[in-house]
């Protein structure tokens, strides 16, 4: 999938097409202002089943199969209450779509010819290397969330303990941090707690 090439072709798009559209979105009723996002040369892939990695939702490149250079579509869709973006949850936005270029995708067949090209000694020997390459990550990203888990729990059951004078060195570290602050700004230190409004002892505390 990787290494499919992509040729224009004059026909409507279809399954495995990828289309590349101009895309502007509004919150619905305001059409007239700015766009809540946009991009351009966005290129859409037409895959088989939606899936929820599609931007700017699921289920968009759908609206595009039979669509041909030059079409325009405008779009209503509301995101949901738990949608990824927060800014986007619960609005409906009005999409404006230019489709400005189809390209035909060719997925080049994994014969020992594709694997040696990548290196690899023949169609066997490339998956081989994938299947072991997999279950690397698999391993360290389970290694890594049974670490986390195990320091979670162990923090959980811990009570930290430090020495009092401990604190205090951090407590002054920050005091200084602010000092250099105000000198950096041009403030003496007594104006620099005026304009915080608070005093020395209290910004300790």
């Amino acid at each position: 999938q990787m290494f499919a090439l992509l040729e224009p072709v004059d026909r409507p798009a279809e399954v495995g097409d990828v289309v590349y559209v101009n895309v502007e979105a509004y919150e619905e009723g305001h059409e007239d202002g700015e766009p809540l996002f946009a991009d351009q040369n966005h290129p859409v892939l037409f895959e088989k089943e939606p899936h929820n990695g599609e931007w700017p939702y699921r289920g968009f490149p759908e609206e595009f199969v039979g669509a041909k250079a030059g079409d325009t579509k405008t779009l209503t869709y509301t995101y949901p209450d738990d949608e990824e973006d927060e800014t986007l949850r619960g609005k409906t936005v009005v999409v404006k779509a230019e489709v400005v270029e189809v390209k035909g995708r060719s997925v080049p067949d994994l014969d020992d010819g594709f694997a040696q090209q990548l290196g690899a000694q023949d169609a066997e020997d490339l998956r081989k290397g994938v299947r072991e390459s997999l279950m690397q990550q698999k391993r360290q990203t389970y290694d890594m969330e049974y670490l986390v888990a195990v320091l979670d729990e162990i923090v959980s059951r811990s009570t930290l303990k430090y020495p009092p004078q401990l604190l205090e060195d951090e407590v002054m570290e920050r005091l200084d941090e602010y000092r250099r602050e105000a000198q950096q700004r041009g403030l003496s230190w007594e104006d620099y707690l005026k304009e915080r409004g608070t005093d020395e002892e209290a910004l300790k505390a």
